[in-house]
């Protein structure tokens, strides 16, 4: 077109046609919306669409957002009515008898129904209008069954969730093509996210990874949402990633903001529902034929996963331990990606050492909990909810000095070692780590050791390579003579290891020990009179089992003359 603009225009100059015939050579281009242009997808097939030469139909479908096991989710403008701009989710074709699809189509109805007259019904005592907006609403049901007796949503539940009752034989007849109406939820899935993360090559036009504090936020919202289905006794069954919007990124307009949506698999925990037979209570019952496929569903509770048994389990007592169980996998997605996550999980089964999820205010023996094999152990939703209300434990490490893999605390965990300006902050060393190093013949170091049941809230203890040591506690206060060689068991449980002779004993000491220390270790040779260097966090936690035992205080030595 541009070559051919170019030609005309250079054949007016030289005389050609007036400017008039000039216009009528040069191709112009297409309009970009047309009342006839069609979709990129076939929408002859979709139910009520809008026709533009006609104008019969109602929903003027625009793009495909997404596919599911149930159906496949259109955006749509409502030409006739006044919804606007809405996501239309249009059931799939599971067979080719249309009356055996009917219990899709129910599965479909359900999960409108748990909208519009459950979470999002303002009449309900039960209703929360802060937490009913963590989920996606649904707006319309046209799958058929609205119409179709008895008349109360939870009378059509007890008859075609019923055990007995068989979907190929006794299935309605329904219309063509069943579909549901839900608001347009914008944003990107939380699972694209997370792998985003991982990506070692992200592309610079994608939204940047999240946040430390952004995860929080995230794991929050979730939890309320966990919080408000409880109340209802209601089970989503599908609650991960990739059925989570993040609507709003943390900035000015406020914090991270989350929806969920779909709730296709959802169910009420009523009695007898644990296992019950009917291929509409059912859920994931085929998972693959290989361990790799089946690990995909790694959001699924142990109980649900049992491979060959007779009695189906769609979940266990308590009725929230389902979604729990999957709120624990996302955590860990978030903490270490999909990929590790599916890797470890069963690891983390059989006792193996839980990542550190402090960084995102959940304790690691809370998250243990969360992925238990006893759905009885596993947290209320109230109960994690508090936790990362209270923002508690906070993190003791940065975030992107986390190790992978911690050992589950037996006791409760030590104060971190706050570095002073130009020292690497670091876990603090124990004295019976002190011991164990000097036992196994390499030098002195000035342990700080914090006994949790003794040291008062705030207590700080603070070492700096290369200086006399100094630890201070809610009354008391150690003064510069002391030094390295204040004796073990001080007071509120603060002891500092250290010469237990005078000067000349203690050097030759030091000396016989540089001597048979090797390697890079020979940099933590102190001189006379200087305080030695604090063990590195990797051999203090070495040597702590193995010293924990022989730990014990020492009376207080005579002060030895200053140097």
């Amino acid at each position: 077109a541009a070559a051919t603009a170019a030609a005309a225009a250079e054949k007016a100059l030289r005389g050609g046609p007036s400017s008039s015939a000039l216009l009528d050579e040069i191709p112009l281009p297409a309009p970009v919306m047309s009342v006839t242009d069609k979709a990129s997808f076939d929408t002859s097939a979709l139910p009520d669409a809008f026709d533009p030469i006609t104008k019969t139909g109602r929903w003027r479908y625009e793009a495909k957002l997404g596919e599911g096991g149930l159906g496949v989710v259109y955006r749509a403008m409502d030409c006739k009515g006044q919804q606007g701009e809405v996501a239309v989710k249009v059931l799939k074709r599971h067979s080719k008898t249309p009356h055996r699809d009917a219990r899709h189509a129910f599965a479909m109805h359900r999960e409108s129904q748990w909208s519009l007259w459950w979470l999002h019904n303002s009449y309900d005592e039960r209703y929360v209008e802060e937490s009913a907006g963590l989920f996606a609403k649904y707006l319309e049901d046209h799958t058929g069954f609205s119409e179709l007796p008895p008349a109360s949503f939870d009378a059509k539940r007890r008859l075609y969730e019923a055990p007995g009752f068989n979907w190929d034989r006794d299935g309605p007849p329904l219309p063509a093509r069943p579909y549901v109406v839900m608001e347009l939820v914008r944003g990107e899935p939380l699972q694209a996210a997370i792998d985003r993360e991982r990506r070692t090559l992200p592309s610079k036009e994608e939204p940047p990874s999240l946040a430390v504090t952004e995860k929080r936020a995230v794991l929050l919202e979730a939890a309320r949402a966990l919080e408000y289905l409880a109340r209802f006794s209601l089970i989503h069954r599908d609650f991960r990633g990739c059925n989570m919007h993040l609507v709003q990124r943390e900035g000015a307009a406020g914090p991270c903001r989350l929806k969920v949506l779909d709730l296709g698999v959802m169910i009420c925990a009523d009695p007898g529902q644990e296992q019950n037979c009917n291929l509409a209570v059912q859920a994931f019952r085929r998972r693959g034929d290989t361990e790799e496929k089946r690990k995909r569903y790694d959001w699924l509770p142990w109980e649900v996963r049992i491979e060959g048994a007779t009695i189906a389990v769609n979940f266990a007592q308590p009725s929230y331990s389902f979604d729990v169980f999957s709120f624990g996998v996302l955590v860990l997605h978030l903490l270490v990606g999909k990929t590790e996550c599916r890797a470890i999980l069963d690891d983390l089964q059989q006792g193996a050492r839980m990542p550190d999820t402090t960084v995102l205010g959940l304790g690691p023996e809370m998250v243990r909990r969360m992925i238990s094999s006893d759905p009885t152990k596993r947290p209320k939703p109230g109960e994690i909810l508090a936790m990362l209300r209270a923002g508690q434990p906070k993190p003791s490490v940065p975030l992107a000095a986390t190790p992978l893999l911690t050992a589950p605390p037996t006791t409760a965990p030590l104060p971190t070692t706050t570095a002073k300006a130009g020292v690497s902050e670091r876990p603090p060393a124990t004295a019976t780590a002190a011991a164990a190093a000097a036992a196994a013949g390499g030098p002195p170091a000035v342990a700080v050791a914090v006994s949790a049941a003794t040291v008062a809230p705030g207590a700080e203890a603070k070492v700096q390579r290369g200086s006399r040591s100094r630890s201070r506690s809610p009354g008391r206060r150690v003064s510069r003579g002391q030094g390295p060689r204040e004796a073990a068991g001080g007071k509120n449980g603060v002891a500092v290891g250290g010469a237990k002779a005078d000067e000349e004993e203690e050097r030759k000491r030091q000396e016989e020990r540089r001597r048979r220390w090797q390697g890079s270790a020979a940099a933590n040779s102190l001189s006379a009179g200087a305080a030695p260097a604090a063990p590195t966090a990797a051999a203090a936690t070495a040597a702590a089992p193995a010293a924990a035992t022989a730990a014990a205080p020492t009376p207080k030595p005579a002060p030895a003359p200053a140097p």
